[in-house]
């Protein structure tokens, strides 16, 4: 504890000079400091930039991006690729299946078991945000429906993750980090399917892709402009462009993080340097075009009204499908007896 004397700004970001009135140890997390430790020997000859990013999606160190990085992925509509979040914990729980041989006699339930274990080592070697603990307790949740052989659908999980994270802290439903994630696995899961619907009943990815890029945008569009007074108008096309490259660099950055365990990194650092060039080019290139998000400040309670009535209409619409689906189960059944 102490008191600020001085704020001088560098590289971005704001350095304290501080006097100290009174100093208090802070206790030592041994699996970040592992993790740390294996960071700072796998990335020993990269550049410091991809040392920040890294980090940042890694480790989640968002705060080691500096201010001109974040204006960028924010202009294009990126900055959720930075912020740890289902995505990651979902990258973690594919990965190490696919390391973990078929052929090992390991029963399913062991190898869930495995996973929990591993999933539940890797959140506590990283900084913590609301998207993050979402990400963690819907993984765990998914891992113990699998165990228990229980029910693991996205919506119910969703639904436990959101009451055990206020259960744990009641005041992280203010912040937006808690309400974007949410709000983002909420409009995968019942937005997304119900304007496929609508829109196309085809088989291509790509288009899938698009559906749910623009799904998302619509139903955080409006907390995105009360929040940051910003409509980020083509992000749908950098999502389809600049983030695979970025979840390719978080993928190869986890399983070089991975090897380095085995002192292995270095086989994979090369193309984690080339993929990094990559889509810092990209970002740039994009930061370039015009248009790509522009500032509309609205700080109206509607807001609230336009998330009541979308919620309300969807659950609407769901029940009645639901309801006609059992109707017609019940003629079939009648009609047969």
């Amino acid at each position: 504890m102490g008191q600020i004397e001085n704020i001088e700004n560098r590289y971005g970001n704001d350095y304290l000079t501080i006097k100290s009135e009174r100093i208090s140890p802070i206790p030592q997390n041994k699996v970040k400091e592992y993790f740390q430790e294996k960071t700072d020997s796998l990335l020993i000859n990269s550049n410091y930039d991809l040392k920040r990013v890294y980090e940042a999606v890694i480790l989640g160190k968002g705060y080691k991006l500096t201010q001109e990085m974040r204006e960028k992925f924010n202009y294009i509509g990126i900055s959720h690729l930075m912020a740890l979040s289902g995505f990651h914990i979902g990258l973690v729980i594919s990965i190490i299946s696919f390391l973990l041989p078929t052929k090992l006699p390991i029963k399913k339930r062991e190898r869930n078991l495995f996973l929990l274990v591993t999933l539940t080592l890797y959140y506590l070697g990283i900084e913590h945000s609301p998207s993050l603990d979402r990400a963690y307790i819907m993984g765990v949740v998914y891992l113990l429906g699998k165990i228990f052989d229980e029910n693991t659908e996205l919506i119910k999980t969703l639904a436990v993750s959101f009451v055990l994270s206020l259960i744990i802290n009641p005041a992280s439903i203010n912040s937006i980090s808690f309400q974007l994630s949410y709000g983002a696995v909420f409009a995968i899961a019942e937005i997304f399917p119900y304007f496929k619907t609508k829109l196309y009943k085809g088989k291509s990815k790509l288009i899938d892709s698009l559906i749910l890029t623009l799904s998302i945008q619509f139903f955080l569009t409006p907390l995105l402009i009360y929040q940051f007074g910003v409509i980020q108008l083509l992000s749908f096309i950098t999502n389809m462009v600049v983030v695979p490259v970025g979840s390719l660099f978080i993928s190869i950055g986890f399983i070089s993080l991975l090897l380095e365990n085995f002192s292995l990194g270095f086989l994979l650092t090369p193309i984690l340097n080339f993929v990094f060039k990559l889509f810092f080019m990209l970002v740039d290139f994009f930061y370039t075009i015009p248009f790509m998000s522009i500032k509309y400040k609205n700080e109206s309670n509607l807001i609230i009204l336009f998330y009541i009535i979308t919620i309300l209409g969807i659950f609407t619409l769901k029940f009645r499908k639901d309801y006609k689906k059992d109707e017609k189960i019940y003629k079939r059944t009648k009609i047969s007896q």
